[in-house]
């Protein structure tokens, strides 16, 4: 049974306060039961105070609602939590004064707005009143809403999420600045877009170690492309070479390089699959900015000579032109 079915033509002195919080002021809005009772849209043009957030327009603000009752009992309220540290002053300052306050989701709000007052656009004034109304429509008339009651987080709780919101903005900022500037490269220097990679697929394949489908009426067939940076694909092969055939230890890259070869492939075509899963294994330590730490992969590495490293080198080339030899020889 609702608050108006109990008491029947006896309304008691019950007022209904709206609080929207802003960055310099705050808006507030008090409407009477007996104002909601009447019915009409009496209520939608209530006078609202704004009221700067300051301790003098707190001051301000306690006048205008000693206006209505100085019994802070005879007060329900409702305040949005998009307010931030912007509401904690005045949220503190109701809690203190023992204002029954309680919070309601940006969400709904926006939604009885729309259903209340149409096409209007929205105001602070406006979000005040609705803010208001639903108090009135939760209590008196018994039109259950998600609400919750206001409490201030804790300092550390408070920290925390000061922490996880600055995070949040700079993420986005971040963003946002990154998306301005390739929309103005796009203009400048359309070229620039080529340079840049959407997935670790396209990248793998600029360094020419990715596996393009070839079709045509009578063949079918899977094969190593041949396009892609040269400089690249000689740097990949001169890592992977080491990893394969020297490395004492085990690795994934030995690994799956015996695997090809058990499987029938032959050492120059083995060889590509282990120089792409290489770059595919960089291209996420480049996007998501994380280092390649070659010790927790694969164990602590000896240090070799120079001398040995430029021999290493040297044939590490010969065996870079013989694997494209055959490569090329097959697809002719």
């Amino acid at each position: 049974m609702t608050l108006l079915a109990q008491l029947g033509e006896g309304l008691p002195e019950r007022y209904y306060l709206g609080l929207d919080v802003g960055y310099k002021e705050h808006v507030g809005a008090v409407i009477s039961l007996e104002t909601f009772v009447r019915g009409g849209d009496r209520w939608k043009r209530s006078r609202c105070l704004h009221f700067p957030s300051r301790q003098a327009g707190l001051d301000r603000f306690q006048r205008y609602l000693d206006g209505y009752s100085p019994d802070p009992q005879t007060f329900l309220g409702i305040c949005e939590p998009t307010g931030g540290y912007y509401g904690a002053t005045v949220y503190q300052y109701l809690l203190d004064h023992h204002y029954p306050m309680w919070m309601v989701e940006n969400a709904l709000t926006r939604h009885m707005r729309e259903q209340i007052v149409g096409g209007i656009p929205k105001t602070d004034d406006t979000e005040a009143r609705v803010m208001a109304r639903i108090c009135y429509l939760h209590e008196a008339v018994g039109e259950e809403f998600k609400l919750r009651p206001l409490r201030l987080a804790r300092s550390d709780e408070a920290s925390l999420m000061a922490l996880c919101r600055d995070s949040w903005k700079l993420s986005q900022m971040i963003v946002r600045e990154r998306n301005q500037f390739t929309q103005l490269m796009a203009v400048v220097f359309p070229e620039l877009k080529t340079f840049f990679f959407h997935n670790y697929r396209q990248y793998v394949a600029y360094t020419g170690y990715y596996a393009g489908l070839e079709k045509s009426q009578t063949i079918d067939r899977t094969r190593m492309s041949r396009r892609g940076n040269r400089d690249l694909k000689r740097a990949y092969f001169q890592i992977a070479g080491p990893l394969v055939w020297f490395d004492r230890g085990e690795n994934p890259y030995e690994a799956l390089f015996e695997r090809k070869t058990a499987a029938g492939y032959p050492w120059y075509k083995a060889m590509p699959f282990v120089c792409a899963a290489l770059a595919r294994h960089i291209y996420h330590c480049l996007k998501f900015k994380q280092p390649y730490a070659v010790e927790k992969a694969f164990g602590v590495v000896a240090p070799a000579s120079e001398q040995a490293l430029l021999d290493l080198q040297a044939g590490l080339d010969e065996q870079l032109e013989v694997m494209e030899a055959h490569l090329i020889s097959e697809e002719a």
